[in-house]
């Protein structure tokens, strides 16, 4: 078991789970030991910046200053660290059997990105998204460093933005830069209901390419509809007509599909990945049922409405669970609370166990990078009530993201941790502020041991690494 640390924000000293905590934020100091970031950017505009604002979000910034002072709130500064506590411990990079780890992989720069890796207690690996183009390296760096070779069991694919796929052709197939096995299986929600303007995106040409082609073998889609849009071709909607690839057990192989258990991805010793919902349908005991056909609209073409699809699970083993949901919106478009609505009906088999009972949610990574479009207050209310248990937050972001995590995010999700976090592994070009928000500037791993009971969060990697104290599942 790793040492465990206790853990000190500004001059106060705090045991991370069983005490109660008092946190105030601090300022960068010139000493890379010791400077303390707690979120020091205070956001007062909550307008929503999605993918296709960002280049111009970034032209409004460099016109208002085309030399800005390096040392000054550089997003991408290396010494521009939270600090939890001044002790260290190395986390072992090589996952010993028996443990679940559940990395969300650093990616410095400011180009937009996100991926997280996960590996079981059986070494099953996973990785959820494969960032932007130039991330390759990194995720690349990630899994060899966690596995020791350039092999995956399986990547999820949440949607088809940018910042989710980019990176797909520099690692798969026969022509990648940095080339990544895949030995079992690519999964996403098949190519329904994508927007005009997608086939004009190099990436996800690209990405649809290797999909319909060298790797169609690979692949396992989640939905289906009449017809599958075939790539560069969106003269037609191509809608999604249902979802039963959510409804097929174990999905590493076909002798339960029949049998409508909820689909997963085995992780070993018990533990597993569960698909909960795509392009709008959420799997229920009974079938996958859909949004736009119970009141709410989502449509095809726009930005909002592609992250509307995203799709979304929950990692369980024992009494611990981990929800993931790409960029599922929630706001605006109100599939999170059509989610969160239908829980009860989120069965492990039919009619059995429900997956995900209000409150059993330990950690969660926040939809679209914590921006103000997702974690609504019905997603916040089901998977962190009020009930004063400690849970703790992730938020997948880089120096370019803007209001990631949003104020009002920060303002939902602060009351709802207890004696838990909400860390961003990259510092965002602006963000909210929450005595409860801890920027990395690092890899924020989960590590999770004995049987899910238990697990810890770790910020950083090697002699640099903070380790938390330990948290009991819910």
């Amino acid at each position: 078991m790793r040492t465990i640390l206790l853990l000190s924000l500004s001059a106060l000293s705090l045991l991370f789970v069983s005490c109660t905590v008092e946190e105030e934020s601090t300022v960068d100091t010139d000493d890379p030991a010791t400077d303390q970031t707690i979120a020091d950017d205070t956001v007062n505009d909550e307008e929503i910046k999605d993918e296709n604002d960002i280049s111009d979000e970034k032209d409004e910034m460099a016109e208002e200053d085309e030399n800005p002072d390096p040392t000054d709130d550089d997003p991408t500064d290396p010494t521009d660290q939270t600090i939890i506590d001044e002790d260290t411990v190395q986390p072992d990079d090589v996952i010993p059997a028996g443990e679940l780890i559940i990395e969300q992989i650093y990616l410095p720069g400011l180009n937009m990105g996100e991926a997280i890796l996960v590996v079981g207690p059986d070494g099953t690996t996973v990785l959820i998204d494969t960032a932007n183009d130039g991330h390759g390296p990194q995720l690349l760096e990630a899994v060899t460093r966690r596995k020791g070779e350039a092999a995956i069991d399986w990547a999820i694919i949440t949607h088809y933005h940018n910042d989710h796929i980019g990176g797909f052709d520099n690692l798969f197939g026969a022509g990648a830069n940095q080339h990544l096995e895949v030995r079992k299986g690519i999964v996403h929600r098949g190519f329904y209901d994508i927007g005009s303007d997608m086939p004009g995106v190099e990436d996800f040409n690209q990405f649809c390419t290797l999909s319909q082609g060298e790797l169609a073998a690979q692949v396992v889609t989640l939905c289906t509809g009449a017809a599958e849009m075939p790539c560069g071709n969106a003269s037609s909607r191509y809608p999604t007509s249902d979802c039963p690839g959510l409804l097929k057990g174990d999905l590493s192989t076909a002798d339960d599909d029949a049998a409508g258990d909820l689909s997963y991805i085995p992780l070993g010793s018990g533990a597993k990945l569960y698909f909960t919902h795509a392009s709008g349908w959420v799997a229920q005991s009974g079938g996958a049922i859909s949004a736009e056909n119970n009141g709410i609209t989502i449509g095809y073409g726009e930005t909002d409405q592609e992250n509307a699809r995203s799709l979304g699970g929950v990692i369980v083993w024992g009494d611990f669970r981990y929800i993931f949901a790409g960029d599922t919106q929630g706001r605006d478009i109100k599939i999170e609370g059509f989610i969160a609505s239908h829980s009860a009906g989120l069965t492990v088999t039919p009619g059995g166990a429900e997956l995900a009972p209000s409150g059993s949610i330990d950690t969660a990574h926040l939809s679209h990078h914590g921006l103000a479009s997702s974690t609504s207050q019905e997603w916040v209310d089901w998977i962190f009530p009020a009930n004063g248990k400690d849970r703790n937050a992730i938020v997948g972001t880089t120096g370019i993201y803007v209001t990631s995590p949003a104020q009002s995010v920060l303002d939902s999700l602060t009351p709802r941790v207890g004696n838990g976090f909400i860390f961003a592994n990259a510092k965002a070009y602006t963000s909210g502020t929450s005595p409860k928000f801890i920027v990395a500037n690092a890899a924020v791993t989960l590590d999770v041991t004995s049987g899910g009971a238990q697990y810890v969060v770790i910020t950083g990697l090697g002699s640099g690494a903070i380790t938390s104290g330990i948290y009991t599942t819910n």
